[in-house]
């Protein structure tokens, strides 16, 4: 998983420690060299972090440890109470939650986007009966001996009176004083719709689709969610008592939202209208490295990541004093910036 581990470029060719770079391999090659050992690295099968199927059999790195076939479970692998069961752990590595990464909202804007709020019918309707008074006045004024609207004029009046700005000129005739109080008031309910349709229009587009909290996600119907299968975090949403994660977990089955890893389900939010529930970290580097997601939500389930190993391994203690030390250091505060 990005950044603890990852392959480099034109790893094909590569072997040995050399192949892959992250947070997991400095921290592995830092301890190597302080503990004095030497290490080989290969990805647990099918990428999963281990979880106990049926039968009390564990899959994924606890079950690679339980099985012997390695000695240390590095990554983004939380520490659980029931991973505790089946293996040892060091002190926690890095603190995490879990928190969901979405695709940013569409906010493009165009020089047009004050039409918006009218259709095309209702401006062409609006312009019309513009051009239907412009007439009406011109009309009416035209065998008045004290003619003030000519063609210019009338057409000038009603833009002053249609953008709510007056002219220096007045109508005289009663038919013209009726008309122009008739088309103030068109004028003032279309002012007042355009303002409320407007105000409405920008809200609407402002919320949409957006998911800004676990809540609001288990709500929101439009949007599909998922996790990593056999993860921490799907294993929280599973048994979680509130009806919010309940409801969270239901969704990531009826869509289908069990991704096998966290590249797969950037990917899927990458093409829309899907949610990735997952660890805080990961998802907080994904955001920095693509400018069309984010994410969102403040954490929840607060954990640590650790280092796996067998129960009762002899070299527990030795790999817990050098944590704290590199802690003290600074030094992985330094990683994890790097």
């Amino acid at each position: 998983e990005e950044p603890f581990v990852m392959r480099k470029a034109g790893s094909l060719v590569r072997d040995g420690h050399d192949e892959y770079e992250g947070f997991t391999i400095d921290l592995l090659h830092i301890l190597a060299q302080t503990l004095n050992f030497q290490y080989e690295i290969y990805v647990s099968p099918k990428n999963q972090y281990g979880a106990r199927q049926n039968g009390g059999v564990w899959d994924g790195m606890v079950g690679e440890i339980i099985s012997g076939n390695a000695t240390l479970a590095m990554g983004a692998i939380s520490i659980t109470s029931q991973r505790e069961t089946a293996i040892d752990f060091s002190l926690g590595v890095l603190t995490t939650g879990v928190n969901i990464l979405v695709l940013m909202p569409d906010d493009h804007y165009t020089i047009f986007q004050f039409l918006k709020p009218f259709s095309l019918e209702l401006w062409m309707a609006i312009l019309g009966s513009s051009v239907v008074v412009c007439l009406v006045y011109f009309i009416l004024d035209y065998t008045h001996p004290s003619r003030k609207f000519t063609m210019k004029e009338t057409l000038w009046f009603s833009i002053g009176t249609l953008l709510k700005r007056g002219t220096d000129f007045s109508p005289g005739p009663i038919s013209q004083r009726i008309l122009t109080i008739g088309f103030g008031f068109f004028v003032l309910i279309t002012v007042a719709t355009y303002t409320a349709n407007m105000a409405a229009f920008l809200t609407t587009k402002n919320l949409g689709k957006t998911v800004d909290s676990f809540e609001s996600l288990s709500q929101n119907d439009d949007i599909e969610c998922g996790s990593v299968k056999n993860s921490a975090t799907l294993n929280f949403l599973r048994m979680g008592t509130k009806p919010v994660f309940k409801r969270l977990f239901e969704k990531i089955e009826e869509s289908d939202g069990m991704v096998t890893n966290s590249s797969e389900g950037r990917k899927r939010v990458a093409e829309g209208d899907f949610a990735f529930i997952f660890d805080y970290l990961i998802n907080s580097y994904a955001e920095g490295n693509n400018c069309n997601i984010t994410a969102v939500a403040s954490p929840i389930l607060i954990q640590e990541h650790g280092i796996g190993m067998a129960a009762g391994a002899p070299f527990k203690t030795s790999v817990n004093i050098e944590l704290l030390n590199l802690k003290e250091r600074g030094t992985l505060q330094g990683l994890k910036k790097k």
